[in-house]
């Protein structure tokens, strides 16, 4: 077999694998689409219909169901949700993050001011707010657990029910 030959065999066969690979990362996705839904929505609700929060299979497999939440700001609803996450005494939970863009060309001018800002404390400069995504979702199951009134379409919150499922070891 030439060089050729051998060049245009494996090029034929990294196709060949990059099509079975497309093939099997879109079968995945379909099936963590059904196990979600299963999860969240088809056995939490028979469960709730039947009247059981939780059951144990013959094998020693525990399913339960939990009350989850998630919670997301959007970017449109950025502004906002800072606002009044401040203004009800949440700020705590608020990130400011500092940035700076400059130009080509302005490297020296970049560089000043991080040696002026450095001088000063700080680490950077373009203000934005955020929540990290983890503390978000705690901060909602805590708040909601306390009886908080929340403006869920704000800061973009999803509560759900989940079934858990525990293998016996």
């Amino acid at each position: 077999m030439s060089e050729l030959s051998r060049v245009v065999a494996l090029a034929e066969l990294m196709r060949r694998q990059k099509t079975e690979l497309e093939a099997l990362e879109e079968q995945l996705a379909i099936a963590k689409k059904a196990m979600l839904k299963t999860e969240r929505e088809d056995l939490p609700q028979l469960m709730a219909e039947v009247g059981l929060s939780e059951l144990k299979l013959e094998d020693g497999t525990v399913i339960s169901i939990k009350e989850e939440v998630d919670a997301k700001i959007s970017e449109a609803n950025r502004a906002s949700a800072m606002g009044w996450l401040a203004d009800h005494g949440f700020g705590g939970i608020i990130k400011t993050e500092v940035s700076v863009m400059f130009g080509a060309g302005s490297h020296d001018d970049a560089l000043h001011l991080v040696e002026s800002l450095n001088g000063q404390g700080y680490s950077g400069a373009q203000m934005a707010e955020t929540v990290h995504p983890s503390t978000l979702k705690a901060f909602v199951k805590e708040q909601l657990a306390a009886g908080t009134a929340l403006p869920f379409d704000l800061l973009g919150i999803f509560p759900y029910s989940k079934a858990i499922l525990k293998e016996k070891k």
